[in-house]
């Protein structure tokens, strides 16, 4: 369960990533001159430390993209190449923002998810009157049954290899898609996870598993 303060923050994830994006080279013109957000997916983080949450958005040239942001409350150690931003939270103060490719946290709740046959999680709103719980606004799913050996992925190393971040262990390699243009298409051997919105009610492939 992601739990979800009301709160302000500045700048604005959106602003963020408004400001990181055009810095991915290879995105090249799918970006156009400005994104809008279409909606997002969270996981959980077992030690309740660090947010979680993918982002969906669609760019005036077409098209959507997406990518995993971090939230966290000090310094990730040796992830500056990934490093976002930093955002004022009115509630949490201070959060440091990571590109999740090089954040151990979201790399271990992605592969559980996809080998785990996992979902998105519950969103839960702190309000005045008490916590509220909302829908996401985009459902995920992994292809997995649980019987995959590949849930503990280790140590890794992340790089962007064209339209796709690849994430590369002992234990195997996991690609997530940045443009969600179907070309990106998993083979059949492969585990994945797959998205749905809604403005795209069909499942899209967001992320691949390999050993």
């Amino acid at each position: 369960m992601a739990t979800i303060h009301q709160a302000t923050l500045s700048p604005s994830k959106l602003d963020l990533l408004c400001d990181y994006l055009p810095g991915i080279a290879s995105l090249g013109a799918v970006l156009g001159d400005s994104v809008a957000q279409v909606g997002a997916y969270r996981f959980d983080d077992p030690a309740g430390e660090v947010g979680i949450e993918t982002h969906i958005l669609t760019s005036d040239a077409g098209g959507f993209l997406q990518i995993p942001l971090t939230y966290r409350a000090a310094p990730l150690l040796e992830a500056e190449e990934w490093f976002v931003g930093m955002t004022r939270h009115s509630v949490l103060g201070d959060r440091w923002v990571y590109n999740g490719a090089g954040d151990a946290v979201y790399v271990d709740q992605l592969v559980r998810t996809i080998v785990g046959g996992g979902s998105e999680v519950a969103e839960v709103v702190q309000t005045p009157d008490g916590p509220v719980e909302r829908q996401p606004s985009v459902h995920v799913r992994g292809s997995g049954d649980g019987s995959g050996q590949l849930a503990d992925f280790g140590e890794f190393s992340s790089s962007i290899s064209g339209r796709e971040i690849e994430i590369v262990s002992g234990a195997g390699v996991a690609r997530i898609a940045l443009v969600l243009d179907g070309q990106n298409d998993a083979t059949s051997e492969q585990l994945r996870l797959t998205g749905t919105w809604a403005s795209s009610p069909e499942p899209t492939l967001l992320a691949s598993l390999s050993a």
